[in-house]
């Protein structure tokens, strides 16, 4: 939290001295939105780390809550996504939808109240996604070599990347504004 605190800071005191007119805003805050996206990953990297050096008995202890989140939201969108009902597929793209804008508003009233309170949001998301890959890689690899741990890792972040980086960038975009 205070590493990304003081990044707020800094980037606040740049912001006010740079001419705002004629700079594209994205641009010019990349390089923060870069070392936050990173925080970020490197979170998600550390909780599958933790993950897979636990055994099964504490993943379930440490990490119930995550995996109580994963059956709920799992059970109702991999419904939709096998189902041919365009109006099942419609009413859960809508909660999904009301979910995640509700995270970003969390987000900016953390980071306005607290400056980098989001910090606390993107943990909790970071230990979401790390308990999704890491069951997905050991449903995958089925314990039969490391080589099928890493595949499973790798196929399940990389069916998040398409949604995900977007709902990211939203989230780090909205915690940077509500933190400057």
């Amino acid at each position: 939290v205070p590493f990304i605190w003081r990044l707020f800071d800094f980037e606040e005191a740049e912001t006010e001295q740079s001419v705002v007119l004629g700079s594209r805003t994205i641009a010019r805050h990349l390089p923060v939105i870069l070392v936050m996206s990173m925080f970020f990953i490197g979170l998600i990297a550390g909780f599958v780390f933790l993950f897979f050096t636990l055994s099964p008995t504490q993943n379930t202890q440490i990490f119930e809550v995550q995996l109580n989140e994963l059956k709920n939201v799992g059970v109702v969108s991999g419904q939709a996504i096998f189902s041919l009902d365009n109006g099942r597929f419609t009413e859960v793209f809508e909660m999904l939808f009301f979910h995640n804008l509700g995270v970003l508003l969390i987000i900016i009233l953390f980071s306005l109240l607290y400056g980098a309170g989001a910090v606390f949001v993107f943990t909790w998301n970071a230990s979401i996604i790390a308990t999704f890959i890491g069951m997905y890689a050991k449903t995958v690899s089925s314990g039969a070599s490391v080589f099928a741990l890493l595949g499973g890792v790798g196929t399940s972040a990389l069916s998040l990347f398409p949604h995900g980086s977007f709902e990211l960038l939203a989230y780090l975009i909205a915690a940077l504004a509500g933190g400057i």
